[in-house]
């Protein structure tokens, strides 16, 4: 347990002590290699184990790479300043936080997932209510609630049908089962949106015109500059691989950027690359992205995954597993413990995957115990693992999207109240019906 609880209090200190967090999990990880070196662990065995970790990530990373020069790109090509536009032009007539969460559940529904649903429209909402002075906070986390909803709920998110492979459940008995957890949090969100909304709104729209008037001098306001969202949103629905989606975004943004913004090559180059700010532009609106914009997020990956790898080669995980699976005693229990060993695999290993996975592979008979349904289990991991990652500060998703929006893990997850609403009210439904069919 000693590589568990002493990774976990270094990682807690880098989140207090406000220093990047792949600081606490490179400590973490350099502890155990050194703690599984003096327990005679071969260093060969560990190095293999942190490459092939690290490696399984590739992915993500040449996707978040993307995503940060797709940023830059869409700003300088004029998709986000148009939208910003269209935004503020509307903001006087709407609680824009509610709306936020309300547009965010539906795109992340539509796409299935919540990282494309924040590096697009997410991004566009948060530089709104930026530029208006709202607080960041608020709109980050209702930002953050809708997206993750697509996580655990849309028909095509990855996350979803992973656990529904890994626990071969029916699909439509599932939606069923995880509706009845779905909707209350919903209902609570929103009504928690609108009354923060209502009081924190823009009072003083003296300044919307001025911004308007500055996007037009400096941006070709044109209904063509939206082809590069478009052509990434009907690609991700049209299940292309989301890499080739993002390079076939990114090359339209080039184009419209040359044609309609009549920016030259190296610009567009030089921006992909270091990010869009002021000095590119008379207008100090909208600034940021850019492939560099994302090394820090890179970095806590690989720091991530090698910490993973080492927790995997010396069989750290299954030492936890086995503690919890000894203690279940009735129904309530052990979906109770199931919950927290799904959350406690994305604590440890930064990971939304592996808290389905190992889940799966030593509770599935468990729960046929108990006389409770493939379904039950999968919900089980819906309504915890996979919807509170971005509740950790230093997961993988969490990072992603405090690195997408701007704003610190520490400040939104307060404001993401779908997140953390849904397993309270799955553990509390668990717990009144302990003796009967828990989950209809």
């Amino acid at each position: 347990m000693k590589n568990i609880l002493v990774p976990l209090i270094l990682i807690s200190l880098s989140v207090i002590m406000n220093k990047p967090i792949y600081i606490g999990i490179s400590v973490s990880a350099l502890f155990v290699y050194i703690n599984a070196i003096l327990n005679k662990y071969h260093y060969k065995n560990l190095n293999k184990s942190i490459i092939s970790s690290v490696l399984s990530a590739k992915r993500i990373i040449i996707i978040l790479l993307l995503v940060g020069m797709l940023t830059s790109s869409w700003m300088v090509c004029g998709t986000i300043p148009y939208m910003i536009y269209l935004g503020l032009s509307i903001l006087k007539k709407y609680n824009f936080i509610l709306l936020s969460f309300l547009i965010m559940s539906s795109i992340s529904y539509i796409l299935g997932t919540a990282v494309g649903s924040i590096s697009t429209i997410g991004v566009v909402i948060i530089t709104i209510g930026r530029t208006v002075g709202l607080n960041t906070s608020i709109l980050a986390g209702s930002i953050v609630s809708g997206a993750f909803l697509g996580d655990r709920s849309s028909p095509i998110s990855s996350a979803l049908n992973l656990n529904i492979e890994m626990t071969n459940s029916n699909p439509y008995k599932l939606m069923r089962k995880m509706n009845a957890t779905l909707f209350p949090a919903f209902i609570t969100s929103c009504i928690l949106y609108f009354i923060l909304g209502k009081y924190n709104n823009i009072s003083n729209y003296s300044n919307l015109d001025n911004i308007l008037v500055k996007l037009s001098n400096n941006f070709n306001i044109n209904i063509l500059c939206l082809i590069p969202i478009i052509i990434l949103f009907m690609l991700i629905l049209l299940r292309i691989d989301i890499t080739k989606s993002l390079l076939a975004s990114l090359c339209s943004s080039f184009l419209i950027s040359f044609l309609i913004q009549h920016s030259n090559i190296s610009s567009l180059i030089k921006i992909s690359l270091i990010g869009f700010n002021e000095s590119n532009s008379t207008s100090n609106i909208i600034n940021g992205g850019g492939f560099i914009s994302m090394f820090p997020v890179v970095f806590t990956i690989i720091s991530a995954t090698a910490f993973t790898g080492l927790l995997d080669a010396t069989n750290s995980l299954n030492i936890l597993i086995n503690k919890l699976i000894s203690s279940i005693t009735n129904k309530y229990d052990l979906l109770k413990k199931c919950s927290l060993l799904s959350i406690i695999l994305n604590i440890l290993t930064c990971n939304q995957t592996v808290g389905i996975i190992v889940p799966c592979k030593f509770m599935k008979n468990i729960f046929l115990d108990y006389n409770l349904e493939k379904e039950d289990l999968a919900r089980c991991l819906s309504d915890s693992g996979t919807i509170t990652v971005a509740l950790i500060p230093w997961n993988i998703n969490s990072i992603i999207a405090s690195t997408l929006l701007g704003v610190s893990s520490v400040n939104f997850i307060p404001y993401s109240f779908l997140c953390y609403l849904i397993p309270i009210i799955f553990i509390s439904k668990s717990r009144k019906n302990n003796n009967i069919d828990i989950l209809d």
